[in-house]
């Protein structure tokens, strides 16, 4: 008699000793707290389609045969409690989405803003979003939950080079490099696919977010029209298509029968040339079944493929078209609230831990720690504010001139009462510097309509009727891509800024981001700046060498984050202080529909 097994007992077993308040250790409490907040709940109860799991916010849902599919691999494997490691990672994972939604949300939105020929792509980048967003939580949450990690998910081999991203992920908070990198990557294997089907000469194979993106869209847009639309159905499928070849799998075990349906349907699948979704299949049969695959089939079954392995075979974990699908049934106040009690929670026990917070050691703190530090932290002022601050601060009074003034004047003031002594106040000659990230990060609209408004407000900020001041421009990257250095007024700056008004911005860079050579290039120059502005999404590589760079003026510097994420080693460091732009895209908006 085979050993049955309840998923429900399963997983509210793994609950309750997640949350039970016993364990000993402080990560253990935290994600405790954190789980509470979220009830856990099987989807086919509550009506759900749902492969893995899902959560819209305000449950946790799961796939009862997720579950037990789970449980028959530790079985087999001989390992009691594998299942419950792994249960409890894919509930984390759950977790680190709710927390996540709205940053990794705005990442997408950034993908997709790239202007592209090809509709079907959007289905075949937004697939690969979804897995390397994944593949960027699971390695989050590898440290705390390495048993319960799913080989094969959302991490490639030696071969893949992923290696070395997933230490900087894990130990020196390099997040979103990792997800860029993994992107970049499966643009770059599908690209290189598509063209040795198509016979295209490819030169280069660009190593930045945007150009990669843009080359893939281009290449992509090639394709026969029949082949874009079925990449565009595997991709929307893909995430099924894995989960139900598990399920098949796991059920054959089980059972002759089983066995036999999972390989009738493998079999309708190569007839097909589809994918093994219920919607495909219902396409190849409309068809005519038994066809063989015809070239295109061939191509797209190929190219599919290749950015399945770029990304480490299946790389997603979870139901992201369900998540997102749940999370826009307008339920996220309600999210938020549960969210805030959770952290508010998490917090208590930091503190009633004596826990000093994130850096006491790497790979040794929870990264509850340091999302709950992000989360109370203040939120930045607007952009205008920093600069207005520093600016003023820096706007000092020259000696005072006694004005000339004539004799019949001098006399009307002294019978009016009026003081007869008038001094003029000179402002000194200020070192101005302003910075633009051009890495690949970078948006290309948001760098283009955001330098001139900053450009207008530092102008605003300077004393009427003053001149000499300095003022030196930089387009940086992982390197200094231009340096003009200018007065305010002078004719070579009015020329410069109505160029850039009139024919636009024209961007030098799209590499890495590191400001160690910019602030080092100031001090070669000796410009000693009395104000810094550095507009930036904070993706730095490099901030331990920065502030070595800036110790003399740190106070000096501004950072414009354009990113709704600041990084917590922004915070660990003397950079000066940061400031967000989303009031600055605001005006911008306005200002464009107002024009229209």
């Amino acid at each position: 008699m085979a050993y049955q097994i309840d998923p429900d007992i399963i997983v509210n077993s793994v609950v309750t000793s997640m949350t039970s308040g016993f364990m000993s250790s402080l990560t253990d409490k935290l994600w405790a707290k954190f789980l509470a907040q979220f009830p856990v709940v099987s989807a086919k109860t509550h009506g759900m389609d749902c492969d893995t799991m899902c959560t819209d916010g305000i449950y946790i849902y799961y796939s009862p045969d997720f579950v037990r599919n789970i449980c028959l691999d530790a079985m087999e494997q001989k390992q009691d409690k594998l299942a419950e490691e792994r249960i409890k990672f894919v509930l984390a994972h759950e977790l680190m989405h709710i927390i996540d939604r709205n940053t990794a949300k705005k990442r997408e939105d950034v993908v997709f803003k790239i202007p592209g020929p090809a509709d079907n792509a959007y289905a075949v980048l937004h697939d690969m979003s979804n897995k390397a967003q994944d593949a960027v939580i699971n390695a989050r949450l590898k440290r705390e939950f390495n048993d319960g990690f799913l080989p094969g998910w959302s991490e490639r081999d030696e071969e893949g080079n992923v290696v070395k991203l997933y230490k900087l992920c894990l130990y020196e908070g390099k997040e979103e490099m990792l997800w860029t990198e993994l992107f970049v990557d499966a643009c770059n294997e599908s690209v290189k696919k598509i063209s040795e089907m198509m016979n295209l000469d490819i030169k280069s194979f660009p190593d930045n977010f945007f150009e990669a993106i843009k080359l893939f869209r281009e290449v992509f847009s090639k394709l026969p029209k029949d082949v874009q639309q079925q990449l565009a159905d595997m991709s929307q499928s893909s995430q099924s298509q894995s989960e139900q070849s598990q399920s098949e799998q796991s059920q054959s075990e089980q059972s002759q029968s089983e066995q036999s349906q999972s390989e009738q349907s493998q079999s309708e699948q190569s007839q097909s040339g589809q994918s093994q979704s219920e919607q495909s299949q219902d396409q190849s049969r409309s068809q005519g079944k038994g066809s063989k695959k015809s070239g295109n089939d061939e191509l797209a079954e190929i190219i599919a493929k290749a950015i399945k392995d770029a990304l480490g075979g299946d790389a997603a974990l979870d139901d992201h078209e369900k998540n997102e699908e749940l999370f826009s049934k307008g339920k996220n106040h309600i999210s938020q609230t549960k969210l805030d009690r959770a952290m508010n929670e998490i917090r208590a026990e930091i503190n009633r831990s004596g826990h000093k917070g994130i850096g006491t050691g790497a790979g040794k703190t929870s990264i509850l720690i340091s999302m709950c530090e992000r989360y109370f932290r203040p939120k930045p002022e607007p952009w205008y504010v920093g600069i207005s601050m520093l600016m003023k601060s820096k706007v000092q009074e020259g000696r005072q001139v006694r004005e000339r003034i004539p004799p019949l004047e001098m006399l009307s003031q002294a019978m009016s009462g009026v003081s007869i002594v008038h001094f003029d106040k000179q402002c000194k000659q200020l070192n101005l510097a302003f910075a633009v990230d051009v890495s690949g990060s970078m948006d290309n609209e948001e760098v283009l309509s955001g330098v001139l408004k900053i450009l207008e407000y530092i102008e605003r900020e300077i004393p009427a009727g003053s001149h000499g001041h300095r003022f030196i421009f930089c387009q940086v990257d992982a390197g200094v891509e231009e340096w003009k250095d200018m007065k305010i007024p002078s004719y070579e700056y009015t020329e410069w800024k109505d160029d850039l008004a009139e024919s636009g911005f024209v961007r030098k860079g799209y590499g890495g981001t590191e400001f160690a050579p910019f602030f080092k290039k100031l001090n070669e120059e000796r410009v000693r700046p009395d104000a810094v502005v550095v507009f930036s999404d904070m993706g730095l590589y490099d901030f331990d060498v920065v502030e070595k760079e800036i110790e003399m003026y740190n106070q000096n510097v501004i950072w414009l984050c354009c990113s709704e994420r600041i990084p917590d080693e922004f915070y660990k460091y003397e950079l000066g202080r940061v400031y967000e732009t989303r009031s600055l895209f605001d005006e911008i908006r306005e200002e464009q529909e107002m024009s229209r």
